[in-house]
C-alpha cells in the first residue's frame, strides 16, 4: 500500500487511510495507476515504517567527542587572552609633586611607553614650578593608556598697580581678570578727594601673585576737629590740649598786658570753631610790663651873691611860714620864691645836699 500523495509504502496491517502528508493510502495497483497518470517517478519513493531507524551510536559517539574538544579549546584561548590582557595593565605610579624629570622616568621605568605620557601646565601658588600638581589617572591603567600630567609654573606674578586717587569704578575695571582686589574701610585724608583711594594694603610696584588679595581704602575726606579754647592757658597747657585732639601749636607772639597775672598766658588764638586735623594754631601769649613814673629833678643847691652858705628854706612840717637860718644851723634849706626845693643839706657835713623828705 501507498500514499497517493507523496508514495509513502505502508504495510498491510497500517490502521489509516490517510499519510501523515494528509494524502490517501491505496492500493499497489491503485497506485501504479495513479503513478503513471501523473508521471511520478518511482525514484521518489521511499520506505516507511512504523518504527523508527535506530541511530548509529559509533558516529554519535565520535561527534560529541569533537564537539567537547572544541569547547575545551575555546575556552583555553578565552581564559589565555584574557590572562594576557589582564597582565596589560601596569600600576601607575603616584608622581604628584615630583619633578617633571623624575615623574616621567618613573611611568616609563613602570613599564608605559614615554610616548604614552602627555604633559600640561597652569600656574599654581602652592607647588613649586616645575613639579607635578596632578595626573589624570591612578590605580591601574593598560600600558597603552594615555597618562596626562599637570606641570606647575610656579605662582602667577603680577606687578602692583599704583591706585592712588583712582575712583571705586576705576578700581574695579582695572583690577578686572588682572589682579584680585577689595574695598576696606574708608578713612580720613586731607590731601586726597573723598572717594578716591587713599590708600592702599600692598605697595605700587611690589610683585604679588595674581590671587593674593589687596586692600584698598577710599578717602572720605579731611578729618575735622573743634579747637578747643585756650584762653586762660599756659603754653605748655595749651599745647599739651592741642595734642590731644591731633592740632599741632603754631606761632607764639607776645602782647603786653597790664594784669599781671595775665603774664606768660594765653590772651588770644586765631582759630576755633572746626579745623581739620593736623592744622596749626597760634597763640598770642601775655606779657606783662609795669607802668612807668616820672621822678623829681635832679637840682643843685643855689649859692648867694656873696658866696656865703648861708640858705633861705621853708621847713616842710610849717604852713609854709618863712624862717630865718643861720649857717651854724644844723638843718639848713634854701627859700627860693618862697617855694621849698625839696633838698637839704647832708647830715655828714661834708657839704653834700640830699633830696629832702
Amino acid at each position: 500500500m501507498r500514499c497517493s500523495k507523496c508514495g509513502l509504502i505502508y504495510d498491510d496491517t497500517y490502521g489509516s487511510n490517510t499519510c501523515s502528508c494528509g494524502g490517501e493510502i491505496v492500493s499497489d495497483r491503485d497506485y501504479r495507476a495513479l503513478r503513471n497518470t501523473i508521471n511520478v517517478s518511482e525514484e521518489t519513493e521511499r520506505p516507511v515504517s512504523e518504527e523508527p531507524t535506530q541511530p548509529n551510536s559509533k558516529n554519535d559517539n565520535k561527534k560529541a567527542i569533537a564537539l567537547v574538544v572544541s569547547i575545551a579549546v575555546l575556552i583555553v584561548v578565552l581564559v589565555s587572552g584574557i590572562l594576557q590582557w589582564q597582565s596589560s595593565f601596569i600600576v601607575i605610579p603616584d608622581v604628584t609633586n615630583q619633578d617633571r624629570e623624575a615623574a616621567v622616568q618613573a611611568i616609563v621605568a613602570a613599564g608605559f611607553d614615554k610616548e604614552s605620557v602627555e604633559i600640561t601646565k597652569e600656574y599654581n601658588d602652592n607647588v613649586k614650578k616645575g613639579y607635578v600638581i596632578q595626573q589624570n589617572k591612578t590605580g591601574k591603567a593598560h600600558r597603552s593608556s594615555i597618562i596626562t600630567l599637570t606641570i606647575s609654573q610656579g605662582p602667577d606674578i603680577v606687578v602692583v598697580p599704583d591706585m592712588t586717587n583712582w575712583d571705586e569704578e576705576t578700581v574695579k575695571t582695572e583690577s578686572n581678570g588682572k589682579f584680585k582686589c577689595e574695598f576696606g574701610k574708608s578713612v580720613y585724608s586731607s590731601i586726597i578727594e573723598e572717594g578716591h583711594v587713599a590708600k592702599q594694603s600692598i605697595k605700587a610696584g611690589k610683585k604679588v601673585p595674581r590671587n593674593e588679595l589687596i586692600t584698598v581704602y577710599l578717602s572720605k575726606g579731611p578729618e575735622m576737629v573743634t579747637v578747643p579754647n585756650l584762653v586762660g592757658k599756659t603754653k605748655d597747657q595749651a599745647e599739651e590740649l592741642l595734642e590731644k585732639v591731633g592740632l599741632k601749636l603754631g606761632e607764639t607772639n607776645e602782647e603786653p598786658v597790664s594784669s599781671k597775672s595775665n603774664d606768660r598766658i594765653v590772651v588770644g588764638q586765631n582759630y576755633d570753631g572746626k579745623v581739620v586735623k593736623g592744622s596749626k594754631i597760634d597763640l598770642t601769649i601775655g606779657k606783662y610790663e609795669a607802668p612807668t613814673t616820672t621822678s623829681p629833678s635832679t637840682m643843685n643847691p643855689p649859692s648867694n651873691s656873696s658866696g656865703s652858705n648861708t640858705e633861705s628854706w621853708i621847713d616842710s612840717t610849717t604852713s609854709g611860714t618863712e624862717q630865718p637860718v643861720n649857717d651854724t644851723s644844723e638843718d639848713k634849706g634854701q627859700q627860693d620864691n618862697g617855694f621849698d626845693t625839696g633838698w637839704k643839706e647832708s647830715d655828714d657835713s661834708d657839704g653834700d645836699w640830699e633830696e629832702s623828705d
